[in-house]
């Protein structure tokens, strides 16, 4: 036996899913991509998913498979997978044949996204299918979804079977059937989106009629050579919505009926979707509570388990406790396709940790396809992925400057590619503006971004000097090969802001009362500046999670907090990360008041003069002891331009070059180290 195998016996033992046997307890779960082209799969899911087979996982099971064009799914339309014709299984074939090859099984998720589906507005295809004529409630624009009569869902039925047998001939080795958030199978059974009263409403019974329905006609059509399974939504988390109580009848009758070979679960809905895909406040483990409860009433099929799993040691725990059967894995895999085989192996300090940032998710809902923050070879699995680093065919001394995000992924992907490298950093530690994030609540994950990296610069070769300025001078005395200026960037401290082009400075902003945000998370101020009064108004013109973490850095100092934003609210920016909404119900409960759409004239001692960006109705806030400007930042270019011209080669990355986020910096530190 391996070392992993020897200290993880339940993750690395082999269990049995109706005709086929899974080699360990951990699958690859389904979740949106964006990936397809014209609704069928595409050589980047391939290469996505063939890397995941690789790296050890046992079992893929695919993204939600739209069965019928009224389910039409994807940001654009076209980029989620559509199963409604025969035209999609030599795509499947391809796919399926892929990862075979590596020596996993893999399933298809097949759905209907019912009132989720994207918005016929934009998409030009028919009306939405709902069980009632109840809307999704997550969106400004959703549609009102035509109430299904009878015939359309004997259509829907025979839908599901169709597509069920496209999925066997195109080689999969069974289908799971989708009856959670944004499905409309799940609709059904939930009585927030089902008010019928026929023999599809009302009780329990009657609402999970159609998933019985589904299952018994998808079970007939593929045999039993095949596995079928269901995932099921354990808990809406919303009052009123389906809870664990009826899931687990639903549950305790799928195994009743002999259809199924395992159930899958899941948390959520359309208000909270952040309780399926968590952010980084969410603990680890937070949804296994749903296989346990399944458990108790499942005793002869599979149950799969869910919840922010991390870690081997996580997952591990999990299943010597008989919590379920085997453990789903989206975003760890997304982070580390070689997860499995590092854990397999004993490697644990090397599998590149998921730390819920979201970027993934957030890429998706976007329409770029999915990506990691952390490992910029997700989506690009074909370029960038195991095997691909090659070493340099000429071998450089190579002088990084930075040790941030980018000068970070920089020096370490270098190194690993055998060029000799040098890191300056003139803090006492690295990381960049990371050291400053991790100060904010619940952001402590953002940590293992650096962490990871600088864990591993020693074991690469790359010498670190901290604490030091660099300067030009110092550069051209060590005349490398090739230099990397990744100097970041600072905080623009003259409070310009795109709602007021006409005033470049603004006034009052060089008073000792007023900080930027950096000043206020390091606790240190330059000089002439004291300690941060009581009564705080923050200018927000971020709105991302530098204004809306430093806003609740300052709540939980015991600060009564204003936010003049020039946005709808603070934070809107977090919507894509699914993180708007819980940032929200924090800030509010901590005592946020928010001034939205306005901004600031001039600070005038303890006032600050505010405008309505609407209206230009002037207004005072008065007995003010500290502002915090959250404004844009500026390049820190001195150095590249100070070096310009002067070096044989000079490169900037990150926010040097331009101000962004974390995973434009990494991606750019990467590409940049793959190329010298």
């Amino acid at each position: 036996m391996s070392a992993g195998e020897t200290m993880f016996p339940h993750l690395f033992s082999p269990v049995r899913i109706g005709p086929i046997t899974v080699p360990n307890r951990v699958y690859f779960g389904p979740h949106g991509k964006s990936y397809a082209v014209d609704g069928k799969p595409s050589d980047r899911h391939i290469n996505y998913w063939v890397e995941r087979a690789k790296g050890g996982i046992g079992l893929i099971i695919t993204e939600v498979e739209n069965i019928h064009p009224t389910g039409l799914g994807g940001r654009p339309p076209g980029a989620h997978i559509l199963n409604v014709d025969d035209t999609i299984i030599p795509a499947y074939q391809r796919v399926t044949q892929a990862v075979h090859r590596h020596g996993a099984k893999i399933f298809c998720q097949l759905a209907h996204e019912g009132v989720s589906s994207s918005n016929p507005a934009f998409t030009g295809i028919m009306p939405l299918w709902g069980p009632s004529s109840v809307r999704a409630d997550d969106s400004p624009i959703a549609e009102m979804p035509k109430e299904m009569e009878l015939e359309d869902i004997q259509a829907l039925v025979r839908a599901f079977r169709d597509a069920a047998v496209r999925a066997i001939k195109g080689g999969f080795d069974g289908v799971e059937v989708h009856c959670t958030f944004f499905g409309l199978l799940h609709h059904f059974a939930s009585p927030t989106f089902n008010k019928r009263t026929d023999q599809y409403g009302g009780s329990l019974e009657n609402r999970m009629r159609l998933l019985f329905e589904v299952v018994e006609a998808v079970r007939g059509a593929v045999g039993r050579n095949v596995v079928v399974g269901v995932r099921l939504n354990g808990q809406e988390v919303r009052q009123g919505g389906m809870g664990l109580d009826e899931a687990k009848i639903i549950a305790q009758n799928l195994e009743a009926s002999g259809l199924v070979d395992y159930i899958n679960t899941a948390i959520g809905g359309h208000v909270n979707i952040y309780m399926n895909i968590p952010p980084m406040f969410v603990p680890r483990g937070y949804a296994l509570f749903m296989a346990q409860g399944i458990k108790e009433v499942v005793k002869r099929i599979p149950v799969f388990g869910i919840g922010r799993f991390t870690s081997p040691e996580q997952i591990e725990q999990a299943l010597a406790s008989n919590s379920a059967d085997l453990i789903g894995l989206v975003r760890a895999l997304i982070a580390d396709p070689e997860f499995v085989n590092k854990a397999r192996e004993g490697r644990l300090n090397a599998i590149r940790p998921c730390i819920g940032v979201n970027t993934c998710i957030g890429r998706e809902y976007a329409g770029y396809g999915v990506g990691c923050v952390h490992n910029p070879a997700t989506g690009r699995e074909g370029e960038w992925g195991i095997g691909t680093l090659k070493p340099a065919t000429v071998k450089k001394r190579l002088l990084v400057v930075g040790g941030g995000p980018a000068g970070l992924e920089a020096a370490l992907t270098a190194a690993l590619r055998g060029h000799q490298v040098d890191l300056y950093e003139r803090e006492a530690a690295l990381g960049g503006q990371l050291n400053l994030a991790v100060r904010q609540p619940y952001r402590q994950d953002l940590g293992a971004i650096a962490g990871w990296r600088v864990d591993h610069l020693g074991q690469a070769g790359v010498r670190v000097h901290l604490n030091t300025e660099v300067t030009a001078e110092l550069v051209l005395a060590q005349d490398p090969d090739a230099v990397v200026v990744a100097t970041g960037s600072a905080p623009d401290a003259s409070g310009f802001s795109p709602a007021r082009y006409d005033v470049p400075r603004l006034p009052g902003v060089d008073q000792p009362n007023v900080f930027t945000a950096w000043e206020v998370l390091r606790g240190r101020y330059v000089s002439g500046k004291t300690g941060l009064g009581q009564r705080v108004v923050v200018l927000d013109d971020n709105n991302h999670h530098e204004a809306a973490g430093t806003v609740e850095y300052l709540l939980d100092q015991g600060k009564h907090v204003e936010v003049v934003t020039r946005f709808n609210t603070i934070g809107a920016a977090l919507w894509h990360t699914l993180e708007e909404t819980p940032t929200m119900q924090r800030l509010k409960k901590k005592g946020v008041v928010l001034h939205p759409r306005q901004w600031a004239r001039a600070v005038q001692g303890n006032s600050v003069r505010v405008y309505d960006m609407d209206t230009e109705e002037e207004r005072i806030l008065e007995d003010v002891d500290s502002v915090v400007l959250v404004a844009r930042k500026l390049p820190e270019d001195r150095l590249y331009f100070a070096l310009k011209g002067k070096v044989k080669e000079l490169h900037r990355i990150g926010d040097c070059l331009a101000p962004r986020l974390i995973d434009n910096a990494i991606y750019e530190g990467h590409a940049l180290a793959r190329a010298l």
